[in-house]
């Protein structure tokens, strides 16, 4: 790497950074005093205490009986129990090694519901400035929509802030294609199954909203492409269609 490129690099990452830092500061201040009342607090008695009870749930299940998930220790001796609600699966998954830790679900859901907020407004950060190329304009974004009005209303049920997803799929789909490597339409069909699995909601709104648009950008690239490139295009989204569609068909079945 050339002293150039490494200069870029390192300013690049700085600057990225620096708007986690201020998405950190942000979620602390606006969240306060939930961060320093973390292991013991809860917002109220309903949703949260649910949540924490899936969160733990699936933690205990995931090392005991994987295949077994959904029958759980709630509404005897009704089956499948996991999914009268939200199943928070890939919340579960990332925070399951805290669970195992901790002993504590009250604490790993109150630090999976801070973490949404940085991460939401970090996911809309870079998808802005890679479509813009301005920081200003990505920061003015992570902070719009990562600490959006509505979502401190939702306090109380963390799989309506788990949005972070969205914005990552989007950001990989948009560098598809441009690239049309398997890397991006991978890491983005991830990124959408991951929000499927933390709002089933938001997994049917997230789909949506990459169909849209995945159609717009086909409908006004400038440059089709020859007939190679437009097919492989074509079957590497198809196939990320259909990774999509087996993690949910699993889920809904």
């Amino acid at each position: 790497m050339t002293n150039t490129a490494q200069g870029t690099f390192s300013r690049g990452y700085r600057r990225h950074l620096v708007a986690l830092a201020i998405f950190g500061a942000l979620t602390l201040l606006m969240t306060y005093p939930l961060a320093l009342q973390a292991a013991h607090a809860i917002g109220n008695y309903g949703d949260p205490l649910l949540n924490a009870w899936a969160l733990a749930s699936n933690a205990h299940k995931f090392v005991t009986h994987p295949l077994d998930l959904f029958n759980t220790n709630i509404f005897y001796p009704y089956p499948a129990t996991l999914a009268y609600s939200e199943n928070l699966i890939a919340i579960s998954a990332l925070t399951a090694p805290l669970i195992w830790a901790t002993k504590n679900p009250v604490l790993v859901h109150n630090l999976a519901l801070l973490i949404s907020f940085p991460l939401c407004a970090f996911g809309a950060y870079l998808l802005v400035l890679d479509l813009t190329g301005s920081w200003v304009g990505g920061l003015v974004a992570g902070i719009a929509f990562g600490f959006a009005h509505y979502r401190f209303g939702e306090l109380g049920q963390l799989q309506n802030l788990t949005i972070q997803w969205l914005p990552f799929a989007l950001l990989y789909f948009s560098r598809f294609f441009r690239t049309q490597g398997w890397r991006d339409v991978l890491l983005a069909t991830f990124f959408l199954v991951m929000e499927a699995l933390s709002s089933l909601y938001y997994g049917i709104y997230s789909g949506l909203a990459v169909a849209l648009f995945v159609l717009y950008t086909v409908l006004t690239a400038r440059q089709p492409g020859s007939p190679v490139r437009q097919l492989k295009t074509w079957l590497r989204l198809a196939a990320a269609s259909a990774l999509v569609l087996v993690a949910m068909a699993l889920i809904a079945i």
